[in-house]
């Protein structure tokens, strides 16, 4: 698994991103705990060494888990982890909209200190502001208490996990690391905030490469249908997805969220080279309008 710089940061990250949500167990479905840490170590044994976390990714239960298969090499991992939502209130992300929130700079501290504790660890390599709304992130009292809490050595970065024209915001206002969207549906970053990583050194997180489900939908309407033309003999369209994020030079590693190691076992091979030609990314582009 081969690595990358995330933007300026010092970091290098693997090009597959393992997110946990899933691993915590409720808006997923169950997962047992033994099997959660079985499949982090296969995905440490098949090279991925970065993992993407929130505190309310199963009301902390991804973050104790993942603490705990990784307590003993700790340095040869990278942990991304969020705050913004309430855990407790609503840890499973489904019970209330909108989700309750908070990302006052006291709050961010003390969530901070919390998801230390939970991931055993005394630094979180890369802490994010959970999809924090525009007014948030046009706030310089966020970004000051994240820039303390990296003078602290309690995060080695900083940045925000958001929708695309908040991250974009973000970026031009100190975030050091972007999670955002970034798919064949969805490839509007490719526009509005790669040129501007690139320029700035902002490492970028590509997630949700399958549109939250969309691109699985089958039929003569399906939205994948265009790009049907990706798929090939050893190559499904899933592949192709994750591929079509990895050939964009702006982007540091995509994240996507597995329960099974037969989807571990997918991404990872999806995430080897090649990617996609250029003949692929142009015709790509074309259909993109």
């Amino acid at each position: 698994m081969r690595t990358r710089a995330l933007g300026k940061t010092g970091m290098r990250v693997t090009e597959l991103c393992m997110g946990c949500w899933e691993i915590g167990g409720l808006f997923w479905g169950p997962i047992d705990q033994v099997e959660a840490r079985k499949l982090l170590w296969a995905a440490f044994d098949a090279g991925v060494t970065t993992y993407d976390l929130a505190d309310v990714y199963g009301n902390g239960r991804s973050e104790c888990l993942v603490g705990r298969a990784f307590h003993d090499r700790r340095d040869k991992v990278v942990l991304i982890s969020k705050a913004g939502y309430l855990p407790g209130a609503d840890g499973a992300q489904s019970l209330y909209q909108p989700q309750v929130q908070c990302h006052e700079p006291k709050y961010l501290r003390q969530a901070c200190e919390m998801s230390l504790w939970r991931l055993e660890t005394d630094y979180i390599d890369v802490f994010l502001l959970h999809d924090p709304p525009m007014e948030v992130v046009k706030r310089q009292g966020v970004w000051n208490v994240l820039r303390k809490l990296k003078a602290e050595g309690k995060i080695r970065a900083f940045g925000a996990s958001a929708p695309l024209n908040v991250a974009v915001e973000a970026a031009r206002n100190g975030a050091e690391v972007i999670e955002t969207p970034f798919s064949l549906l969805l490839p509007q970053a490719g526009g509005d905030l790669f040129p501007l990583a690139k320029k700035e050194g902002v490492g970028v997180l590509a997630r949700s490469p399958f549109t939250s489900g969309r691109l699985f939908q089958t039929g003569k309407d399906a939205p994948t249908k265009p790009f049907r033309f990706l798929a090939q003999k050893d190559r499904p369209l899933t592949a192709a997805a994750i591929k079509y994020v990895l050939s964009q030079t702006a982007v540091s590693s995509v994240v996507t969220g597995m329960m099974k190691r037969t989807e571990l076992k997918k991404n990872v091979v999806a995430s080897t080279r090649p990617f996609l030609t250029r003949n692929e990314l142009a015709k790509i582009v074309s259909l993109q309008g």
